[in-house]
């Protein structure tokens, strides 16, 4: 029985950004494509998505857009908000085109910068060297640590989404995660005290135990904490992607460790 090929859809959204898109500058960040729109400060994400109906085209289109649109936030270090107003799709050998809407906004007064474009365009360099399971991967966390960075309430739900980001950089499962975050750091600040190291470590999952086994939802250092785990992941990802090394986390490992 011959296999009946899915079609191919075009699924696009619209954004707006808070500073004017820069001239005609295209970007393209996993299979997506950031281009300026029809008005001064809008802009379009666009991309191809393979799919059995309009519906999963636009559940599918969505997702993309979503993670390439948080990845981007990461290079840009802007937040990022997604309102569900417009999303379109259209078979990209014609066919009804269909909208119901999503809108992009940056929070941000800034014109995207010259150093920023730049760090863009080596990351693109980047994900092309990498292997496609790198790049889920790296994916993944960055989507935890966006997630994560706009939770302007909940500080433990905060922590635990910055600890799944961690989690998923270093493929750690059960008790292998605290040898496997260590063994990442320890490249990354290789005259760091081992043994300190480990013991802040240590702390931190501690405090991811306290939250997800006994429910606290103000333990102890949870403030300190979550921004040490939120430097560790950027840490991490930056390095994933090349980028240059900015030591976010150096204070986390040279300095004494507090009780």
């Amino acid at each position: 029985m011959q296999v009946r090929a899915m079609p191919t859809y075009c699924f696009w959204t619209r954004g707006t950004l808070l500073s004017k898109w820069p001239g005609e500058l295209q970007i393209d960040l996993l299979s997506c494509q950031f281009s300026k729109g029809t008005k001064e400060y809008e802009f379009v994400v666009y991309t191809l998505i393979d799919a059995r109906d309009d519906i999963e085209a636009k559940e599918n289109g969505l997702e993309k857009c979503i993670e390439a649109t948080n990845f981007l936030g990461f290079l840009l270090n802007q937040d990022i908000s997604l309102n569900y107003r417009e999303r379109n799709i259209r078979r990209k050998n014609g066919g009804q085109k269909t909208s119901i809407g999503l809108t992009l906004t940056i929070l941000s007064n800034e014109e995207l910068p010259a150093d920023k474009l730049s760090i863009i365009r080596q990351v693109q360099d980047s994900l092309k060297t990498l292997r496609p399971k790198d790049v889920v991967i790296i994916t993944r966390a960055v989507n935890w640590f966006i997630g994560a960075k706009r939770d302007k309430v909940a500080l433990a739900d905060k922590y635990i989404s910055f600890w799944i980001a961690l989690e998923v950089l270093v493929q750690g499962v059960g008790n292998n995660v605290h040898p496997k975050i260590k063994k990442r750091l320890f490249k990354l600040y290789p005259s760091a005290n081992l043994i300190t190291m480990g013991k802040t470590i240590g702390r931190l999952y501690s405090l991811r135990k306290e939250i997800v086994h006994y429910g606290k939802k103000q333990p102890r250092g949870i403030s300190d904490r979550t921004r040490d785990i939120e430097n560790i992941c950027e840490d991490l990802v930056r390095d994933d992607l090349g980028l240059e090394f900015l030591a976010k986390s150096k204070h986390i490992f040279f300095s004494e460790v507090k009780e």
